[in-house]
């Protein structure tokens, strides 16, 4: 499983999310991005203003199967994400905080 973190300093999502694309991320968090357009079950985010927000973004065989932005913590996301695992069983899921 290949983890990328960036803040990425302003610019849409999808667009900072195409130029990681050659490094074949797995799991993707920004921070300070515009909101993901359109809305969808990869990708999660909190969003401070229309210009800076976290997302997580998912890809591949993984997929984010519940999301939470806290009232207390706005500025924070977390996705519980399932995947494929080298274990037996063939299933990976762990909790992920964008910060």
């Amino acid at each position: 499983m290949r983890i990328i973190s960036w803040n990425c300093y302003r610019g849409a999502a999808s667009a900072k999310i195409k130029e990681l694309s050659s490094l074949s991320p797995d799991i993707v968090c920004l921070q300070e991005c515009k909101s993901p357009e359109p809305p969808n079950k990869q990708i999660v985010s909190s969003q401070r203003n229309q210009h800076q927000g976290i997302a997580i973004w998912a890809r591949n065989e993984y997929s984010i199967v519940n999301s939470a932005i806290a009232s207390e913590a706005p500025h924070h996301v977390k996705a519980s994400i399932e995947g494929p695992s080298d274990k037996r069983d063939g299933t990976l899921s762990f909790d992920m905080i964008g910060i």
